[in-house]
Order: C-alpha cells, then sequence, then structure tokens
C-alpha cells in the first residue's frame, strides 16, 4: 500500500540502476518481439529520471536560497554592532575619550585586531554561502599593494617575531577585491606567525 509505505529519500544514482533492472526484467518477460513496448517503456522510464531530476533541482535550489537569505540575515545582524564596536575602539586608541597608557593601547590594539577577525570571518561565511548560490560579489578598486601589507602588519600581535616586507618598486597599482585579497594575504601572515 503506498499510502502507508515509508517515504525514504531518492538517489538519481538508485533510479537509474532500478529503471536498467526494471528494463532487463521487463525486456526478459516480453521478449524481443515487443520491441515498442520496450521502447515505450524506456521513454516512460527516461522521462520520469529526468521529473526526478528537475524536482531534486528545484528543491536543492529552494533550499540553498533560503540558506543564502538566512546567512545574510545573520551576517548583517552581527556586521552593524560589531563595526560600532571596531568605531569605538579606533577612538579609544587614538585617545579621543582621555590619554591612553602603553599597556591600554597593546589590549585595545589586540581587541581592534579580534573585532577585524570577527569581520573577516562574517564576511568569509557570506561569501562561501554566495558560492553555493553563484552569487559571489567581487569590489573591484584600486590599491597600493605596500599599503596592503602596511595595515596587515599593523593590525596583526607581534609577539616577539618580527616582520619584513618589501614592494618592488616597479609593482603596478592593483585593481582588486581590497577585502578580498586582504582575507588572503592575512590568512597566510597569520598561519606564518602561529606555525612558522
Amino acid at each position: 500500500d503506498l499510502q502507508r509505505a515509508p517515504s525514504r529519500p531518492i538517489s538519481l544514482v538508485g533510479m537509474h540502476t532500478s529503471a536498467c533492472i526494471s528494463l532487463n526484467v521487463i525486456q526478459e518477460y516480453l521478449g524481443p518481439e515487443n520491441g515498442r513496448l520496450m521502447v515505450a517503456y524506456t521513454k516512460l522510464s527516461i522521462q520520469l529520471m529526468m521529473l526526478v531530476g528537475q524536482a531534486y533541482t528545484d528543491t536543492r535550489e529552494a533550499y540553498l536560497q533560503r540558506t543564502f537569505e538566512q546567512i545574510n540575515t545573520v551576517s548583517h545582524e552581527l556586521r552593524t554592532p560589531l563595526a560600532h564596536l571596531f568605531s569605538y575602539l579606533e577612538l579609544l586608541r587614538a585617545g579621543e575619550f582621555g590619554r591612553v597608557s602603553p599597556a591600554q593601547e597593546r589590549v585595545l590594539g589586540e581587541l581592534i585586531h579580534e573585532a577585524d577577525e570577527i569581520l573577516l570571518l562574517l564576511t568569509g561565511t557570506l561569501d562561501l554561502s554566495r558560492l553555493d548560490t553563484g552569487r559571489v560579489v567581487v569590489r573591484t578598486e584600486e590599491l597600493r599593494l605596500a599599503s596592503l601589507f602596511e595595515e596587515l602588519v599593523n593590525s596583526t600581535p607581534l609577539d616577539r617575531v618580527a616582520v619584513t616586507w618589501s614592494v618592488a618598486p616597479d609593482v603596478p597599482v592593483l585593481r582588486t577585491d581590497r577585502v578580498k585579497l586582504k582575507q588572503i594575504v592575512g590568512n597566510l601572515l597569520r598561519n606564518a606567525l602561529r606555525y612558522g
């Protein structure tokens, strides 16, 4: 009874295997003289597999769209307070609310770095969800590699490690996505500091 049969997920490979076995069984049962019935059954099986494949694709697209929307919402909800926190930390470090001691400046630098890490993590998570749906956004701008390196080295805690870098004078101005390039180079720098 189909009404009481337990529902199980159907894979396309399983359907293809089942259709091939069914075709072989029906061919043996009908014999070679009923070729027209075999052709009709083969066409019916192919159409059924195409319908199931389309339903699978539609369901996956709808699931990815819902997931993307949820991640997008969470990311934006978290980015706003994080941006405020980041701004206040910068103001504190700049001495806008009073003199900052060297120890406080060091702690503020670490907090700014951690806030920047969380922001990069949120951006990376959003980009991963966009990859699944084919909606990765690339925001190109012109930037000098030296300024990117300087920004990364200044914002990364360097405990008892000397980091030196240089950019050849003939390296042209880059036209790329600053955030994504900063993520890539920043990951390389942090991994080198952590594991090198």
